[in-house]
């Protein structure tokens, strides 16, 4: 069931209760969701995030079992259902193949030409801070963005509307290389 949600009341001992909604789907893998975060998955990645910073930035968190690149898009409202999404701000990344280094980049996709890094479209990398791992064949990757980077080549994020969220990974770094398997959820609540 895309989209289904799920509202969770959660305690930590020594701390007052909070509520926590997650975004659900049926998938054949499931990832648990951190505590506070919303989730969705799709095509064997898990994309999870939570508002953070008096409401100024998204802090992500990027999962799928493979041992190259994994991607999140935001796309406003033409992502087909195969994945695609012209025009939509993506965050590739990779954890390279001896685990020492980590990249994590700020790209836009150009109306089905492909996405490349937003500052070879003149925009600027957006993402404020990042990390990595890749154990026992699960890539997870952690960044921040800004909610509104003021970049053409990003989208601005506002806290309760609707995106479709694009995911995507490969079993090579090459983040140039075309995925091994993409899906979209539609109509996520930010």
């Amino acid at each position: 069931m895309i989209g289904a949600e799920t509202t969770l009341d959660v305690s930590i001992s020594g701390h007052p209760s909070q509520t926590v909604q997650t975004i659900t789907e049926t998938h054949t893998r499931t990832e648990t969701p951190t505590v506070g975060y919303k989730s969705v998955t799709t095509a064997g990645v898990t994309f999870q995030w939570m508002v953070v910073d008096s409401g100024t930035n998204l802090d992500c968190i990027l999962t799928a079992t493979a041992t190259g690149w994994v991607a999140v898009g935001f796309h406003s409202n033409t992502a087909t259902a195969s994945g695609k999404g012209f025009f939509a701000n993506i965050i590739i990344g990779y954890v390279d193949l001896t685990g020492t280094s980590v990249s994590v980049v700020d790209n836009y996709n150009d109306s089905g030409n492909g996405h490349g890094p937003d500052t070879s479209f003149t925009g600027a990398d957006d993402i404020i801070t990042y990390s990595g791992t890749e154990i026992n064949g699960i890539t997870e990757l952690r960044f921040k963005i800004p909610l509104n980077s003021g970049d053409p080549y990003d989208l601005p994020l506002v806290v309760g509307d609707y995106y479709n969220i694009l995911l995507a990974w490969d079993a090579d770094d090459d983040t140039t290389k075309r995925h091994d398997e993409r899906g979209v959820v539609p109509n996520t609540q930010l």
